[in-house]
């Protein structure tokens, strides 16, 4: 599991992905304020830096809404 946010339309890595649950919840928090951007840019970026290999991805948005 990793952790980044998108701020201001850029994803910004929290957590570089390990197997360690505990260090996942610690380096969650309540992300800052930033301008309304559409996730989806920060989202493609994130996935042309995979690995190409066969493991699997996953990514779990949580969003406003707005976008």
């Amino acid at each position: 599991m990793g952790v980044a946010y998108i701020q201001d339309g850029r994803l910004q890595l929290a957590l570089n992905p390990t197997t360690d649950r505990q260090q996942v919840i610690k380096s969650l928090s309540p992300p800052g304020g930033s301008q309304t951007a559409s996730p989806y840019q920060a989202l493609a970026d994130l996935i042309k830096g995979w690995k190409k290999d066969s493991s699997r991805h996953v990514v779990l948005m949580i969003s406003s809404g707005f976008d």
